[in-house]
């Protein structure tokens, strides 16, 4: 439920919910049902204290999994960038060879997943 002050009518229809400005710093919610209405609503972004700490630095040693169906390959790699849990970054496998992206799954490990 909103906040009673806002005094918005209940809405039949599912709410339409957007981005709102060329930053997407807040999201449009409109009722497009017969007592339309419309309100939007400022996201908070992390200030940069509450921001998470990268889980893996740059040049940082890391475990380069393959993942498929039945099968893992590991290799070791290096952190080509940094990152927190759930990004994808670039790793390597070594001098010469060809960077990759994976996904950072704990610190340590970067996962790329094969079909």
């Amino acid at each position: 439920p909103a906040d009673r002050r806002l005094r918005l009518a209940s809405c039949a229809v599912p709410l339409d919910v957007a981005w709102h400005g060329r930053a997407k710093a807040s999201v449009r919610v409109a009722c497009p049902g017969p007592q339309a209405w419309q309100i939007f609503i400022a996201l908070r972004t992390p200030a940069p204290a509450e921001r998470a700490a990268p889980a893996i630095a740059r040049g940082d040693p890391l475990t380069i999994q393959i993942r498929g169906r039945g099968f893992t390959i590991q290799k070791p790699g290096e952190a080509m960038e940094a990152g927190g849990v759930g990004e994808c970054i670039a790793v390597s496998t070594g001098r010469g060879s060809e960077t990759l992206r994976a996904r950072i799954e704990r610190p340590g490990l970067a996962v790329i997943p094969a079909g």
